[in-house]
């Protein structure tokens, strides 16, 4: 007589692993270096702290108009590729001033949604392995019971 109960559960076991190493081949990336969005940056005189701001949104269009009215300087931080917005009439030395604070304020943002993002995948991952596997599980547990039940009781 053939095991079938034995049999079909080796096969989950074998296909649950090559499972969970296929799922954390795949969404490794995601925890491992999760994707941050950049932002634009902009020092005001008045605060002199620096704004991060989401790109092509309403502060985003204000502070284009701004650059193209002249009253406002666009450059990029070389280190991360963000935008920074200062004011034209800026001396130089308060310029190179301001991108050492902008640069600040962007490697904590980076750092924060990194953390942030990077706590959100690991349940996610989590679950990706977990889950279809304990559903399998579940599935052929109960289809084996259900036929169970059409034996002849002798």
């Amino acid at each position: 007589m053939i095991a079938w109960r034995r049999g079909f559960f080796r096969v989950w076991m074998v296909l649950t692993v090559l499972w969970a190493a296929f799922a954390l081949l795949v969404g490794w990336g995601s925890v491992a270096n999760p994707y941050v969005p950049t932002r634009d940056v902009a020092i005001r005189t008045e605060g002199e702290v620096p704004d991060l701001f989401e790109d092509y949104g309403q502060l985003h269009q204000a502070f284009e108009e701004r650059v193209r009215a002249g009253t406002t300087k666009k450059s990029a931080l070389q280190r991360y590729g963000f935008n920074l917005y200062t004011s034209t009439s800026l001396e130089p030395w308060k310029y190179y001033e301001y991108v050492e604070k902008a640069e600040a304020a962007v490697a904590d943002y980076i750092q924060a949604e990194t953390v942030r993002r990077r706590s959100q995948a690991i349940p996610q991952l989590a679950m990706g392995v977990v889950l279809p596997p304990l559903v399998v599980l579940l599935l052929g547990w109960g289809i084996g019971w259900a036929i169970a039940g059409f034996r002849r009781n002798v």
